[in-house]
């Protein structure tokens, strides 16, 4: 296999493997967010937003009855982010949803969408190869080899790159 086309997951927990110690674990969330919307052009209306949003987290309990509260409001969105690896957390997010206990909801934050926070509906320690790819790939940031493979990786999918106009 070249070493254009990138490591595979086998190829990064062998090599962690190699470096001493067992595959890395990271914490698994399954996430659901919470949006009241607040239009760019109602921006004056973000502090009685902001207190609909703090009275639904305060009865927040779980994901299982999120919708059911939603129900009688107004421009309330509810998305389920589904599973997301504490490395994949958004950088915006990822502290408070590492400190909130599941069955919890971060604090409220105005986003330029409106006023959100962010449900912990679960969360469970993984450890798989997927997860030993991101973590070695996350301490190697600044590695000079998976910089290479990356500018690599993505030439070959430049050149391999077909664009269809419809």
């Amino acid at each position: 296999r070249s070493a254009a086309r990138g490591m595979s997951e086998q190829d990064v927990a062998q090599r962690m493997l190699k470096q001493g110690g067992a595959k890395p674990s990271a914490t698994e969330y399954m996430l659901q967010q919470v949006i009241f919307v607040v239009p760019a052009n109602d921006r004056g209306s973000m502090g009685a937003r902001k207190r609909e949003a703090e009275a639904m987290r305060a009865r927040f309990s779980g994901c299982d009855r999120t919708r059911e509260f939603a129900k009688g409001l107004i421009d309330v969105t509810v998305k389920d982010l589904g599973r997301k690896l504490g490395p994949e957390l958004p950088s915006e997010w990822a502290e408070q949803i590492k400190q909130t206990k599941v069955g919890g909801a971060t604090t409220v934050r105005e986003t330029k969408l409106g006023v959100e926070f962010i449900g912990i509906c679960s969360s469970r320690e993984v450890s798989d190869d997927r997860v030993a790819k991101m973590v070695f790939q996350s301490e190697g940031a600044g590695d000079d080899k998976a910089e290479e493979l990356s500018a690599k990786y993505t030439e070959e999918i430049r050149e391999k790159a077909t664009i269809i106009k419809r």
